[in-house]
């Protein structure tokens, strides 16, 4: 990992991009058109890359490849993330006591959403791993923004933020995540999707 006071504002720029592509590898692949999309976005996640997080592109870009086509994507998305789920995406479905633990977890990630000016689609839960991979990159961005005006308080909080929220919240949980995935999936994919994104949050540890 680079020390974060030799970032430069591309750099940050380029790991927001890839922040937000993990965020999209998670959604829902709703169009049939969106697979060549899915591929291409996975090979270009691995360009330029520390070591470990191009490797772990390179991974997926081969998994993505073996897709025969985008409804078999969904197929498995729907398997994991959706009916029983055994893989769920929510941050809340890892807490100790879920049911009890929700309204905390709500609540924190609106704060910090809030203080960003972050929003969600209406539909995507809080603490959905998109929604939580997607806020990560927009901390990404806006410190890039602020590195590149030479606003040196702003960039240190918001760095002091993006740690904070990885520490507090994502850290916690996607690598449990992670797990249900090589332990549940049909297809290498959405493994190679978890290991990606476990090594985008290792890269900031």
């Amino acid at each position: 990992m680079v020390p974060a006071a030799e970032l430069t504002a591309s750099d940050l720029v380029a790991a927001a991009r890839r922040w937000q592509g993990a965020a999209r590898l998670f959604d829902y692949p709703s169009a049939a058109g969106e697979l060549s999309a899915v591929i291409d976005g996975c090979a270009e996640m691995a360009e330029g890359a520390p070591a470990a997080i191009a490797a772990a592109g390179s991974a997926l870009a081969e998994a993505a490849a073996t897709l025969a086509t985008a409804e078999d994507l969904a197929a498995e998305h729907t398997f994991l993330f959706a009916r029983q789920a055994p893989a769920p995406p929510r941050e809340s479905s890892y807490a100790i006591l879920p049911a009890t633990a929700q309204g905390t977890i709500m609540s924190d990630l609106g704060a910090f959403y809030r203080a960003f000016g972050f929003a969600t689609r209406p539909a995507l839960p809080p603490d959905h791993l998109c929604a939580e991979l997607a806020f990560v990159g927009a901390l990404l961005a806006k410190e890039a923004i602020a590195r590149e005006n030479g606003w040196r308080e702003p960039a240190r909080l918001t760095r002091a933020a993006r740690r904070r929220f990885i520490r507090e919240h994502l850290g916690g949980w996607l690598p449990k995540f992670v797990e249900r995935l090589e332990r549940h999936a049909r297809s290498p994919f959405y493994p190679r999707a978890g290991a990606y994104a476990l090594a985008l949050l290792r890269d900031e540890a």
